[in-house]
Formats: C-alpha cells, structure tokens, sequence
C-alpha cells in the first residue's frame, strides 16, 4: 500500500495495516486512510 491510499474496504485495510507491520487506519466517511509509518 502507498501512504494515504483510500480503501472502501474496512475489513482489506484491516489486513493489510495487520501485515505492513505498523499502520495508522483513520476512518474518513466511508473510507479508511491507511498511513504506513
């Protein structure tokens, strides 16, 4: 994943935070921001 990249799916930026190892995951609407440390 790239930094900031939007993902409509909880759940797949749930598991992907959970492999990048650290992962900040912002709810924003109905997106999630996902911010790779």
């Amino acid at each position: 994943m790239k930094d900031g990249e939007h993902v409509r799916f909880g759940k797949y930026a749930e598991a992907v935070g959970k492999v990048a190892g650290e992962a900040l995951l912002v709810k924003r609407e109905d997106h999630i921001l996902c911010i790779i440390e």
